[in-house]
């Protein structure tokens, strides 16, 4: 998601950033039985190397308006479809960051996509039919990171802090 490109200026988004309600609308005008689920029907192509990259530890390098929180919900959401009863986990520095940060973009690809997730609201967990579930988290207190030890993680999204390491043992 690294970018080369000219800065937008002014206020003006990106070319290739594309609102929640712009995506809603161009995903519904694809003819046949709805839009099928790939990253490459979702991600811009400047994303697609890290929804695709699968290696143990990734970083992405970015400017604000690169399209992070979509790259990471359509990540989130390819892994879990990919490993059944998974944990796909999206953690940043808090939980209520992590909901306004990726959880309306999550459901709204879950729905367009029927998908077949389940919002828990209150866990902040997307519950899919293959028993994987997307949990989103802060790490404001060490508690919230020791509830995943154990599980088993198909990709955890760490989003720009220190605490994560130091509870990994990293």
């Amino acid at each position: 998601m690294k970018s080369s490109g000219p800065k937008s200026s002014g206020g003006q988004k990106p070319e290739s950033q594309l609102s929640h309600t712009e995506l809603k609308d161009l995903l519904s005008t694809l003819d046949g039985s709805g839009p099928q689920f790939d990253l490459r029907n979702v991600l811009f192509t400047k994303q697609l190397p890290f929804g695709l990259d699968m290696s143990r530890w990734q970083t992405a390098v970015c400017t604000r308006r690169a399209g992070k929180t979509y790259g990471i919900a359509a990540k989130l959401l390819d892994v879990a479809r990919r490993k059944p009863g998974c944990v796909a986990l999206y953690v940043t520095k808090s939980k209520i960051n992590a909901k306004r940060i990726v959880w309306d973009t999550l459901k709204l690809l879950n729905d367009t996509f029927k998908l077949g997730g389940v919002a828990l609201e209150g866990e902040l967990c997307l519950s899919m039919s293959n028993a994987s579930k997307i949990y989103l988290s802060g790490e404001d207190h060490e508690s919230e990171i020791e509830k995943f030890r154990g599980l088993p993680i198909g990709v955890a999204l760490i989003d720009g802090r220190r605490r994560w390491w130091r509870a990994s043992g990293r």
